[in-house]
């Protein structure tokens, strides 16, 4: 089976960088780790994202989003706590650090609600020119990873407040996690380059279970995510579930010639010739339906058809279709 789809590299090296890249909405109320059983919830959705990098090993996130017309930035956190301690040592952690930053701040404030630890503070201005500009880091603990909501905003009054809380009052960890499809499909697609293909499996399987009767997310997303898990069975050995997968795509998508191509590819591997061939044939009369100018892969150079080389009906379809 040919292991990547060339037109999808690009689309999918992005998710190790930003997932704003994608075609894919995030969803801006829940965000979580691949490593983690738990999500933080905090309320963004009215904001425009600038940033979602997620680590290429799961270990930590940075989402940064705006509001315009609030006037407002949040930035979130999450990553392996630093030294050991709760959501106080985490806010001692990093506030020590901004408390070394050169501008003058004034207003400082550090207090505790529930399993939160705060900080406000406020720099009046900046070399000179008023700048009015408001801090509030709200610090949690879980698991031993930290997390830090940043909310800040400019020419800030005592009427701005409300929009603080706002953002503060959304703030919670759930567990077990919330599942969003932005982020099961950045988890599984992480974990697929990664070559750990349970992961991926988990991932795209929950991922998958909103779609099993029409397409609704993005569709080069979703032929991404049936191509990669039909593989990632594949690669663990379980071509019975491989074959179902593709079926499936076959199904949604009756004239994409890539899945019968694998589905194929999977009656190789476990030695039912006859029918690899059959679908292969399928794969060829449809390949006018290839996207962005694609070209079937040639089986002759498929290490799935490795053992028929010199089979004569493997041979036969190969001259057949001039490959």
């Amino acid at each position: 089976m040919k292991k990547l789809i060339s037109f999808l590299v690009v689309l999918l090296f992005a998710a190790y960088l930003n997932v704003s890249a994608q075609n894919i909405k995030p969803d801006l109320r829940s965000f979580s780790l691949p490593i983690i059983d738990w999500s933080l919830s905090v309320d963004l959705s009215d904001y425009t994202i600038e940033k979602n990098y997620i680590a290429p090993d799961g270990s930590n996130r940075n989402i940064l989003v705006r509001n315009e017309n609030l006037g407002l930035t949040v930035s979130v956190y999450i990553e392996k706590a630093r030294t050991e301690g709760d959501h106080i040592a985490c806010r001692k952690y990093y506030w020590g650090r901004t408390a070394l930053m050169p501008m003058e701040k004034s207003n400082i404030q550090l207090y505790e609600k529930q399993n939160i630890a705060f900080v406000e503070f406020d720099i009046k201005e900046e070399k000179g020119k008023e700048l009015n500009y408001h801090s509030l880091n709200a610090f949690l603990s879980k698991d031993g990873y930290w997390v830090d909501v940043h909310i800040s905003k400019t020419s800030y009054s005592e009427d701005d407040k409300p929009l603080f809380d706002n953002v503060v009052n959304t703030i919670r960890i759930d567990e077990p996690k919330k599942q969003n499809i932005p982020d099961l499909f950045i988890f599984g697609t992480q974990a697929f380059y990664g070559k750990k293909y349970y992961d991926t499996i988990k991932n795209y399987e929950s991922l998958l279970e909103s779609e099993v009767e029409s397409i609704n997310i993005d569709m080069g997303i979703w032929y991404t995510v049936v191509d990669f898990l039909g593989i990632s069975y594949s690669m663990v050995g379980d071509h019975k579930n491989a074959i179902r997968v593709y079926d499936y795509g076959i199904k949604l998508a009756p004239n994409f010639p890539n899945f019968y191509y694998n589905k194929g590819c999977m009656f190789a591997e476990i030695s039912e010739l006859d029918k690899a061939l059959e679908q292969l044939e399928i794969a060829y009369s449809k390949k006018e339906h290839l996207i962005n100018n694609e070209k079937l892969p040639n089986p002759i150079n498929d290490y799935s058809f490795e053992k028929y080389k010199n089979n004569k009906k493997f041979l036969e379809f190969i001259e057949k279709h001039g490959l």
